[in-house]
């Protein structure tokens, strides 16, 4: 069965408009993004087997993208670093997340929704205790390093 290349705003088959993917099937047009999209994650490096497919989620055609191993060789899990005195405010929020945020408010720091002041977070966890905008240092550093 032969299917035309038309769209739903031309109804032309496709030839004079300069090669244009069929969007009358979305499916079939996310298939080909899907195949270039691995073609470029290869390209980069990536030599995990790549499998592309459309799906159907919520009404919305989506493209799934899966992958299977990493055949380039098996890391070992990253340790997280631990955090010290000398480590950013920033450092514990980009880290460690909501996580951090709570750990640094229950110890007196509040972060509030994105730093007020932009250069409080660049300041060390020490210097936020010399200032008194933290409290109990020690307890807040063990909470931070166990909270991996």
């Amino acid at each position: 069965m032969t299917r035309s290349l038309g769209s739903r705003t031309s109804g032309v088959d496709g030839s004079s408009e300069g090669g244009r993917i069929n969007t009358i099937s979305l499916p079939g047009a996310l298939v080909i993004y899907g195949v270039a999209l691995v073609q470029y994650l290869q390209s980069k490096g990536v030599k995990s087997r790549l499998t592309v497919a459309p799906v159907l989620i919520g009404g919305a055609w989506c493209l799934e993208l899966t992958y299977q191993g990493d055949r380039r060789h098996h890391r070992r899990p990253r340790r997280m670093p631990s955090f010290t005195p000398e480590s950013k405010v920033r450092d514990v929020v980009v880290m460690l997340g909501d996580r951090g945020r709570d750990a640094l408010k229950r110890h007196g720091y509040d972060t509030g929704v994105g730093f007020v002041d932009v250069l409080s977070q660049y300041q060390t966890l020490e210097h936020a205790a010399r200032t008194e905008r933290l409290r109990d240092l020690p307890g807040l550093l063990t909470a931070l390093n166990t909270a991996q």
